[in-house]
This record gives structure tokens, sequence and C-alpha cells, in this order.
């Protein structure tokens, strides 16, 4: 039997390592059945994509053989910094979704909870869905973070394919008022998105019940680390969330 439009989901995740972690980000995500999972493997820091892709066509025989299945290498440039490529990649993967909602997993986290509970908050007028995470450290300590709102470490996010597709072309324009600036809202992808989302209309909302588990790497980069601390400041200068 069809699943029904309302929901029909897309799981995307960007594959740059073959460890126990990738398998257990996979099957989190395979368990749940997803209508399709689109994984997009990057060749650079593989360097041979093969092992992975088996890896990852093994566990779809085996957790969910009805997901529909699309592997892809990661597109790669020749800029100098690869997370520019990573960051394409992400575009690239949400906007190629063959369905509306299209929900992100890093390739080292978990799925924890049963997304029919997430994708009812997501609607047309929806940009973008957070869940709160518990953050797995190292040294065996957890914190719980409550997703968007406090900080943006999530690592699984709802995205409304449309409504990105509809604000892509201006994911690289600053200015939208007389005194905006990157700094303003730093590096990150994740903001110019979540800007451009509330600029044209679309609401970001909250799911308030743990739905990840984040591993987290405790020396981020630079890049990272703007994500981290500079999160609660967007949320401010956007207004606030719309919950």
């Amino acid at each position: 039997m069809k699943t029904p439009e309302s929901e029909a989901w897309t799981m995307l995740t960007l594959v740059s390592r073959v460890d126990a972690g990738m398998r257990e980000a996979v099957s989190s995500a395979m368990r749940w059945r997803p209508w399709e999972y689109r994984l997009y493997f990057d060749p650079v820091v593989l360097g041979d994509t093969s092992m992975a892709k088996k890896i990852v066509e093994d566990l779809h025989r085996r957790l969910s053989p009805e997901t529909r299945l699309v592997l892809k290498d990661q597109a790669v440039t020749s800029c100098e910094d690869h997370h520019d490529d990573v960051v394409r990649a992400v575009h690239t993967a949400i906007l190629e979704s063959s369905l509306m909602k299209a929900l992100w997993l890093d390739d080292d986290d978990l799925m924890l909870r049963n997304p029919s509970e997430l994708l009812p908050l997501m609607s047309s007028d929806v940009g973008m869905v957070y869940g709160d995470v518990e953050q797995r450290f190292p040294n065996g300590s957890v914190m719980y973070q409550r997703g968007a709102r406090e900080a943006m470490r999530g690592s699984v996010i709802l995205y409304n394919r449309d409504a990105l597709a509809k604000v892509y072309r201006n994911i690289d324009v600053w200015r939208p008022r007389q005194r905006d600036s990157p700094r303003d809202y730093g590096y990150f992808w994740d903001y110019k998105i979540a800007y451009w989302l509330r600029r044209y209309g679309y609401e970001l909302r909250h799911h308030s019940q743990l739905l990840s588990v984040q591993n987290v790497n405790p020396n981020p980069g630079e890049k990272r680390r703007s994500l981290y601390q500079d999160w609660p400041l967007i949320v401010e200068r956007m207004g606030g969330e719309k919950i």
C-alpha cells in the first residue's frame, strides 16, 4: 500500500566515515522505514567510497528493504576549504529530495524517536523543525540540549524542501537590512537558511521531546564553535521562534 503524502518523508545523510558510528546512525534511520533514504558519500575524506556504500546497502537489505535507497558521491570543487563542498552537498541533498519533508541526520548520530511524532509539525508554512538532543561526550558525560532554542546543536533537523527551494537564491545574499553583515549571523549555513526562511514568512518550530543523540566532538573547528556560540544571538535577531 502506498504511503500517504502526509506521512511520507526522505532521510538525508552525508557519509564521511566508515566505522561503528556510521553503522549505528544509518541503522537508527532505517529502523523507522523512511519512504526514501538519500546518502551522499564524501570522496575526499573517504578516498574510496565503495566500502561505505556496501555497508549501507547491507543495512538496507537487512533493516528496511522497502525504503527507496539513493546513493551518490558528493560533488567536489576546486575550493581550498572542503567544508564549502560539504555545505553545498547539504543544500543539494535537501533540494533533490523526492518529498517535501526532508529529515537530516549526521553520520555519527542517532535518530531516537519515530519521525511520525515530528512530521505533523511540518506544513507548507513551516520552514524547519528542530528537536531536543542528548549530547554525549567522549569522557562519558551527557548533556540535554533544547534544540534550536538555546543552541544550534541538533543533529536531526526536518527541512521543508519547497521552502528552501524558494529562498535558496538568497542564501549567500547579505544586507537584507541596512546594518546586517555575515558576522551578525555567524558563518554557518544553517544561519543563512533560518534567516531567509523567516524573512520569507516561514516558521521555525521546536519539537519539545528528546529526538536524537549527538556524539560531540570536544574540540570542534573554528566554524563549528562559531555555530555553537552565536546561535542564541541569531534567534534573538530573527525575533525569536514561532512555536
